[in-house]
């Protein structure tokens, strides 16, 4: 939430922040049940395998509002979903070109995405993050993408075929967490938002100045670990049981 944001978009982050957070506190309390997932995905609503996923991620960590608390600064963001001008302002954009950047040392890094729909709605965004994934390949990363939209889709057609041989398209279900992972060092992640939603909420996690924020033992590679099981369980259901 950086400092040159305006009011309003501090307002829209907290309002959007509260909404993650009531849902959130629903899911650990029990109000909100995982045998109910049809009746969200019913109505276009972020289902409780989403805030389970939430629940796990923040798990790694002492104190969840504490962390959220600490990066709001410099580490969360919104952008209006159906604007699809606004492409200077989309943070994940933002992220991905600087991972493209020369201060970024890309080669030999594991970088992972993950995505429901892939940005369909917005295919100028979608034809952007294709670039950066094309530019990343040729700094040497290992790019993976995983989403539910389809191989023959606009933009995505043309990726290459190194990476597409690596990735899963139209997959059945959305991974639980929409994300980008760099290596074991840097996160990128989509709060849960229903299609409908205007407004989205990300954040952004250099997981190398957390160091104090781990729970017990836990370390960056366990969160790591952690989307990578995640991806796992989407692609191959059977590890979920």
């Amino acid at each position: 939430m950086s400092t040159d944001m305006s009011c309003e978009e501090h307002g829209v982050i907290r309002c959007l922040l509260e909404g993650f957070l009531e849902n959130y506190r629903a899911f650990k309390s029990g109000k909100m049940k995982l045998e109910d997932e049809a009746k969200y995905l019913a109505i276009s609503s972020p289902g409780p395998s989403q805030y389970c996923a939430f629940v796990e991620f923040f798990g790694y960590f002492k104190d969840m509002e504490g962390l959220v608390n600490k990066i709001a600064d410099d580490g969360l963001f919104t952008y209006d979903f159906i604007d699809t001008e606004g492409l200077t302002a989309d943070p994940t954009l933002d992220f991905l070109e600087r991972l493209c950047s020369g201060d970024y040392d890309a080669k030999g890094k594991d970088v992972v995405i993950a995505s429901g729909s892939f940005w369909a709605q917005n295919l100028k965004t979608r034809e952007k993050i294709i670039s950066c994934i094309g530019r990343l390949r040729v700094k040497g990363a290992n790019m993976r993408i995983y989403a539910q939209a389809k191989e023959d889709e606009p933009y995505i057609r043309d990726i290459s075929g190194t990476i597409k041989s690596a990735s899963s398209f139209g997959l059945p279900k959305r991974v639980p967490i929409s994300f980008i992972k760099a290596g074991e060092d840097l996160i990128h992640l989509e709060f849960p938002s229903s299609e409908s939603t205007m407004f989205r909420l990300v954040m952004s996690l250099d997981l190398n100045k957390l160091d104090s924020d781990f729970k017990d033992e836990k370390t960056k590679k366990d969160v790591a670990i952690f989307f990578d099981d995640l991806i796992k369980k989407t692609v191959r259901p059977e590890l979920a049981i």
